[in-house]
């Protein structure tokens, strides 16, 4: 296994627990190895900074599944990277996103979703620029409630900028789904354009934790496969104190939507029409605090990822 950024720091500050965790990476065994890592990560932070982990109070993420920051993303912020968004779709000539590495189920999902769905990759030439947006976008709000959360510091696997458009039938990730990824995983989408007040405009809808577990246990819905995905949860229960917790925020431009994506049902919702554009964080624990890795690492790594790699089937050190 290649010494990563984390994992280098890792190895200088305790290098039996490096070696232990590189054994279980390089069986392959990436399942055990989410769980090692993250248990490895939050011991690190405990030991580093006691206090603050002992009395921190409970996160909405634990509580509820999921919380909406206000005003998270400057207005010049926003408008730099919708035009990154433009120019990248602009020179991808209307492919969805990269389909190579993709399990046969994504490539249809793919292929599917792109009449109505786009995610870009931005130029090597907008990286510096999408770094900054991203290093500027996790505000202390965001990072106080993901390090509540974890109970460790994390740090950002990946990002996409994507644009929606109306469609009369929705698939993949605008069905009920959790995200096959590991626990630990956090989302945070940012909003580059106006939900509307009732989502007309493109929208996120969210079923919490609580609710979540007992549609698990009743109906055995959890991680089901992506063409076995319902669009209404009516479908699989009746029941109204179920459904009436189903909550669609209404979000402006700049605001943002933290989510535990592998524990809460969640759909998006195309708009009705014009379109929206999204920016997404994916997040999982890290060693080190996330400002010093994004300057560690940098984002191209991140720009050439595509949606097989946030399951649970990967590297949890990678990068």
């Amino acid at each position: 296994m290649e010494s990563t950024s984390h994992l280098s720091f890792l190895k200088q500050a305790n290098p039996q627990m490096y070696g232990e965790l590189s054994s279980i990476i390089d069986s392959g065994d990436f399942a055990q190895a989410h769980r090692s890592y993250f248990d490895l990560c939050r011991h690190v932070k405990k030991k580093v900074n006691l206090a603050s982990f002992e009395f921190q109070l409970p996160s909405p993420l634990t509580i509820k599944g999921f919380a909406k920051i206000k005003n998270a993303l400057k207005p010049e912020l926003i408008q730099q990277a919708r035009e990154i968004l433009d120019q990248s779709l602009v020179e991808q000539q209307g492919k969805a996103f990269p389909i190579e590495g993709l399990s046969e189920e994504f490539k249809a999902m793919a292929e599917e979703s792109l009449v109505f769905h786009k995610c870009a990759t931005p130029h090597s030439q907008s990286l510096v620029q999408m770094q900054d947006i991203i290093k500027s976008s996790l505000v202390s709000e965001i990072v106080e409630i993901v390090e509540g959360t974890l109970k460790t510091n994390f740090y950002v696997n990946h990002f996409m900028l994507s644009r929606t458009f109306p469609t009369p039938q929705p698939v993949g990730s605008f069905a009920w789904h959790r995200d096959a990824a590991p626990f630990s995983q956090v989302h945070v989408m940012f909003y580059l354009t106006d939900s509307g007040e009732n989502g007309e405009y493109g929208a996120t809808e969210l079923l919490p934790v609580g609710a979540t577990r007992w549609i698990e246990k009743e109906t055995g819905y959890n991680f089901v496969e992506i063409k076995a995905r319902v669009n209404e949860l009516s479908d699989l229960t009746k029941d109204q104190n179920i459904l009436n917790q189903i909550e669609r925020p209404s979000m402006n431009a700049g605001d943002a939507l933290v989510f535990a994506a592998p524990q809460v049902l969640h759909r998006g919702i195309p708009p009705q029409t014009g379109y929206r554009d999204a920016l997404l964080l994916v997040l999982q624990p890290s060693i080190l605090p996330w400002d010093q890795m994004l300057e560690r690492t940098g984002v191209s790594y991140m720009a050439s990822r595509v949606l097989g790699h946030l399951n649970l089937m990967i590297n949890p050190a990678d990068p």
